[in-house]
C-alpha cells in the first residue's frame, strides 16, 4: 500500500486547525520543528512512524484516520466522536448521546 502523503498532510492540518493549535504548538508538543510540521502538512516530505504516532496522539486522532483513505470506517468515526466529546461536560456528553440516538432512529425510519 502506498501512502498518500498529500492526504495525510491535509488531514493533519485539518485536525490541527480543528484543535485550534498552531504549527508551533504542535511542533513543540511532538518534539518536531515547525519547518518539519509545515513540510508534513504540505507533503513536501514523508513522515516517520514515530512522528505520525506523536502527531496523532497530540491531535487525539487515530493513525488509521491519517493513513487510510476511508473517512467512514468505524474506527475513524469512533475517533472523531471521541474527539468531539473530549472537552464536553458530563451533561453536554449526555445531551449529545441522546441526540445521536434520536438521529439514528430517524435515519433508520427513512430506509
Amino acid at each position: 500500500m502506498k501512502i498518500d502523503y498529500t492526504a495525510v498532510g491535509e488531514k493533519i492540518r485539518d485536525a490541527r486547525l480543528n484543535a485550534r493549535i498552531t504549527q508551533e504548538v504542535l511542533a513543540e508538543k511532538t518534539d518536531l520543528s515547525i519547518t518539519h510540521i509545515s513540510a508534513i502538512e504540505n507533503a513536501s516530505t514523508g513522515v516517520s512512524l514515530q512522528a505520525l504516532t506523536n502527531i496523532a496522539s497530540e491531535l487525539r486522532i487515530s493513525i488509521d484516520f491519517l493513513v487510510f483513505d476511508s473517512r467512514h470506517s468505524n474506527l475513524v468515526i469512533e475517533s472523531e466522536i471521541k474527539n468531539i466529546l473530549s472537552d464536553c461536560t458530563d451533561r453536554e456528553a449526555q445531551v449529545l448521546l441522546e441526540l445521536l440516538k434520536a438521529s439514528k432512529e430517524a435515519v433508520k425510519r427513512l430506509k
